[in-house]
């Protein structure tokens, strides 16, 4: 036997343990999994070094096209992926950035049907990315909700997401016109949600999930007009107008709804021990039940010094004792994924023009005015790896199970994605865990200028990333042009 590839001399992460040896790739798959001296001969071998391979990382929730064209974001931030190890993207979208005519402020005409938007955002999508992507339709209109069956089987898309915290214009979280920026023009409650998730609960075999912010930004006002009255300012500010309490009623509500409909439920971006608290309340009483948390909130805090109001996002950096508790919930399983919520964005967007440049504040010179989000797909491995596994928080398998084989689960792409077994795609990850590298945001590959692990000592970053047996990324740089990566259907 002669295969195309093969990867030697290497500590292999399977399901079933960690194995001294290695693989080899044919027809873009592993077709065979065993000790150096028993892999085939192969047209090409590359020696690991005695390094670790992990299966390419599936990140679940990243936000392409979320304030920018979608094909340009692709362009820019899917070779940061391919750098960072993530062979797999999810890609959360919303419905006017597939490819209409760009506006700037989406408008309510621009919320058409999803089976009208996907050709086109697939096409765009497929052209200008480097790594793999499946799409989650965010919903934004009674016609997506109750179309939901039809999104499945035209467009092979099974995850919706749903805000919770962008319900209204007056509660939302940033300024009244801050959904519209990031193509959510209408306003909805939860009779959406509700229809959403029976729409989903009824999908053959499970196959669809319902993922949720879960933020009541309904009370956040309150605690804002009083931090405002006592000129409270900061990041410090930002996690106090949006409490922990606020994350876990939303866990618990939506939760509920979700067992009463049947649907598969999935809470986002989970940032508070109180939240975590109400997980784990909730998947006692709905079994289908996932819970997903994001690197920031497993290193960074609002205690702080950087990256201050560069670290302003949705739900908010919180406390030391919330990112503990994180991690314990990450150990025990708890939280089964993780995601980048990578979010395009720069210094002049955060700090001078503000997600919309509609405050009284403007220039952004305030936390209530900066703008929110950033990227987090080069550093998502490293950061996991710096924080977890050579803390002592979580061992190699766990760090591949919530990062690669958790998330291919969750979104119906495994065993073809997330794991390293016969038959399976060839995305893979060599990853050095002994060199120590700084974070230089201009070193990343973002259209970004800032990161907010800047200047932070990592290791575990990728040395060699492959997708479908083909080298995308080597040499610290990526190999591979603009429309390598290929859209995933999913079954239903």
């Amino acid at each position: 036997m002669r295969v195309e590839t093969v990867i030697k001399n290497a500590r292999v992460v399977t399901p079933s343990g960690i194995v001294q040896g290695g693989v080899g790739i044919d027809g873009g798959k592993i077709v065979a999994l065993a000790r150096d001296q028993y892999l085939p001969e192969a047209q090409q071998v590359h020696d690991a070094g005695g390094r670790y391979l992990l299966p390419g990382l599936v990140d679940p929730h990243a936000h392409p096209g979320g304030k920018y064209p979608i094909e340009q974001d692709w362009l820019t931030e899917s070779p940061g992926a391919a750098a960072g190890g993530v062979t797999t993207v999810g890609a959360i979208v919303r419905v006017p950035r597939m490819g209409q005519p760009f506006k700037e402020f989406a408008e309510s005409s621009d919320v058409i049907s999803w089976a009208t938007a996907f050709p086109l955002g697939k096409e765009l999508s497929e052209k200008n990315t480097v790594v793999d992507f499946f799409f989650t339709f965010t919903m934004n209109s009674m016609q997506h909700v109750e179309e939901i069956e039809k999104y499945a089987v035209q467009c092979g898309v099974t995850t919706f997401k749903f805000h919770g915290n962008l319900k209204q214009d007056a509660t939302n979280p940033v300024s009244p016109r801050w959904a519209a920026r990031i193509g959510m023009p209408n306003t909805f409650d939860d009779s959406m949600f509700y229809v959403g998730f029976e729409s989903i609960g009824a999908m053959r075999g499970g196959s669809g999930r319902a993922m949720v912010h879960c933020e009541n930004t309904e009370i956040a006002p309150v605690f804002l007009k009083r931090l405002a009255a006592d000129g409270v300012n900061g990041i410090k500010a930002w996690a106090r107008r949006s409490q922990d309490f606020a994350e876990a009623e939303h866990v618990r509500r939506y939760g509920y709804l979700a067992k009463v409909t049947r649907s598969p439920f999935y809470v986002l971006h989970l940032s508070s021990k109180e939240g975590l608290d109400s997980c784990r309340r909730v998947k006692e009483e709905h079994g289908e039940t996932i819970v997903e948390t994001c690197p920031h909130y497993l290193s960074l805090t609002a205690e702080d010094d950087y990256p201050g109001l560069l670290g302003k996002v949705n739900p908010p950096i919180r406390w030391r004792e919330d990112v503990e508790a994180l991690w314990g919930g990450l150990k025990t399983g708890l939280i089964d994924t993780v995601g980048t919520d990578h979010v395009v964005s720069s210094i002049h967007e955060k700090l001078v023009k503000g997600d919309t440049s509609d405050h009284a504040t403007d220039p952004a010179k305030d936390v209530w005015s900066t703008g929110s989000g950033f990227p987090g797909l080069h550093t998502m491995l490293p950061v996991m790896w710096t924080e977890g596994v050579a803390k002592g928080r979580i061992d190699v398998p766990r760090l591949v199970e919530v990062c690669c084989t958790n998330p291919a689960k969750v979104c119906g792409l495994y065993p073809q994605k997330g794991t390293i077994e016969i038959g399976s795609d060839a995305d893979l990850v060599i990853v050095n865990d002994t060199e120590r590298r700084r974070v230089v945001a201009k070193e990343l590959l973002s259209s970004c200028d800032f990161s907010v692990f800047e200047g932070r000592e990592l290791t575990g970053w990728p040395t060699m990333t492959f997708l479908r047996g083909h080298v995308i990324y080597g040499g610290g740089r990526v190999t591979v042009a603009a429309g390598f990566g290929k859209y995933l259907a999913r079954t239903h």
